[in-house]
């Protein structure tokens, strides 16, 4: 599973400089237009991925909270 911090590095720093897209046959020079909505879709998608994340560790810790406080009513 990557990081919130790999996440946040990737939506921050890397997709803003997206130039070409690289695949097993090399890589496809990118459009100006083609990367400006390159950028956008991999924003919409890695803020997904961060909010599942982040639900995910609320969830966890929750969980924690739940279990500590079931331990301490024994």
């Amino acid at each position: 599973m990557i990081s919130l911090s790999e996440l946040q590095y990737a939506l921050d720093e890397q997709t803003p400089q997206i130039l070409n897209v690289a695949t097993n046959k090399g890589d496809i020079p990118l459009s100006p237009r083609m990367m400006k909505k390159l950028e956008f879709a991999l924003i919409s998608i890695i803020s997904k991925e961060i909010k599942m994340h982040k639900r995910e560790l609320e969830h966890l810790v929750n969980q924690e909270i739940d279990m500590l406080r079931s331990k301490s009513h024994k």
